[in-house]
Parts: C-alpha cells; sequence; structure tokens
C-alpha cells in the first residue's frame, strides 16, 4: 500500500514540473511576442517621424546656378561675378534680371538683381535679391569694405548685425539697414575668400527670415 502510495506522488510530482514548465515556457513566449511587436512599432514610428522631417528639408528644394549656363549671370564690377548655387522652395519664383515689374507707385521697371520670390510675393518688393563678386575678402571685410565705399552717402547707415558660418564652412555677416518708420532691409555675405555672394531683402519679408536662413546655407561656391 505504501509502495503504490509512493508512485502516486512521484508520478503527481512529474505531473507537476511538466505543468510548470509549460506554464513558464509559454509565458516567456508571451512576453518575447509582445516586445517584437513594441520593438517593431517604434521602428515604424521612427521611420515615419523621419520621413515627416525630411519633408521640410531642403533636399525636394529647385538648384539655383549662376554659372552662365542656365540663367543669366549677376551684375559684378566690371563683369567680376562669381558663379555659385543655391536650393529654394520649389513653390517659389525666380525673377532674372530685367524682368518687368511694377513698382509701388504703379511705374513699371526692369530688376537690376536675379530674384527668387516665395509664393504669393511681389517681384521687385518681397523677394530675395542677390548677386555676386569675386574677392579674396572674407564676409565681414567685403560687408566693411562696402560700407567704406558708401561713406559718403547721407542718411542711415548699415549697421552689422551679427558673423556666422554656413553649413558648408563659408563665412558669412549679416547687416541691417534701419529706413524709419519700422522698416528695415538686410544685407547677408557669404564669402569662401575667392567670391562673396550677397543678398539683399526687406523686413516685409520677415514671415521668411527662417527660410533665407536656409537657403544661406545651401550656397555653394567653387
Amino acid at each position: 500500500m505504501n509502495i503504490k502510495q509512493q508512485r502516486g506522488f512521484a508520478l503527481f510530482e512529474v505531473l507537476f514540473f511538466v505543468l510548470l514548465a509549460a506554464v513558464i515556457v509559454g509565458g516567456a513566449y508571451y512576453v518575447g511576442t509582445r516586445n517584437n511587436k513594441s520593438d517593431n512599432s517604434t521602428v515604424t514610428s521612427s521611420k515615419s517621424s523621419t520621413s515627416q522631417d525630411s519633408s521640410s528639408s531642403t533636399a525636394d528644394w529647385l538648384t539655383f546656378s549662376d554659372d552662365g549656363t542656365k540663367y543669366p549671370k549677376t551684375p559684378g564690377n566690371d563683369g567680376n561675378e562669381a558663379a555659385f548655387s543655391f536650393r529654394y522652395p520649389t513653390e517659389w519664383k525666380f525673377y532674372p534680371i530685367g524682368t518687368k515689374v511694377k513698382t509701388s507707385n504703379g511705374d513699371t521697371a526692369e530688376l537690376s538683381y536675379n530674384q527668387v520670390v516665395p509664393s504669393g510675393g511681389q517681384a521687385g518688393e518681397s523677394g530675395l535679391a542677390f548677386n555676386s563678386l569675386k574677392t579674396s575678402l572674407n564676409a565681414e571685410e567685403q560687408y566693411k569694405k562696402d560700407v567704406g565705399d558708401q561713406s559718403q552717402l547721407v542718411g542711415p547707415v548699415w549697421q552689422g548685425v551679427k558673423s556666422f558660418t554656413t553649413e558648408k564652412g563659408y563665412s558669412g555677416y549679416i547687416a541691417r539697414l534701419d529706413r524709419g518708420s519700422g522698416k528695415a532691409t538686410y544685407s547677408v555675405n557669404i564669402s569662401n575668400n575667392k567670391a562673396v555672394v550677397i543678398f539683399s531683402y526687406g523686413s516685409e519679408t520677415s514671415k521668411y527670415h527662417g527660410a533665407y536662413e536656409q537657403i544661406f546655407n545651401t550656397v555653394v561656391i567653387p
């Protein structure tokens, strides 16, 4: 009788441990499956975030190339223009030198500079104008030279705002000319000590300043 009971208990213990092992394995599989799903959803979320971020980058912008093959060169001093390129939003419009535009007083005038104009903006008034110049000066030195060359002018003078470095490693300098009544004009020099690209724009386009900063970082000077 005792022998049968011992055998019964032994069999019960084996079944108990088998059942316990099955529960442990099943639980581990369940936890592993949940973690795997969580990891996959994280990767998907990360990819989605990356996709959204890329939509606001300059990757899908248009390229302006002032090398004489696609657009007319910008005016320099005695033909002293330099080649350069930059990128700008696809919805903006490019207006080359000589484009006829209406002025604020209703007259017609020709643009003396190339411009890229934000969508809804008016060429000649709310665009980003630009030209280039061959020079060994850095951006700040060129700015000071320009101010010195215009020292005979009467009225407000350009005030330097800040120096900066573009993502391409070029020196940059931004200046502001107060015109009164809360209006101002900005000038930005970007130089690689072989040439300088000069941008100018007005305060009425202040809502585009962030886009302008992105544009300055895409400038390439051969």
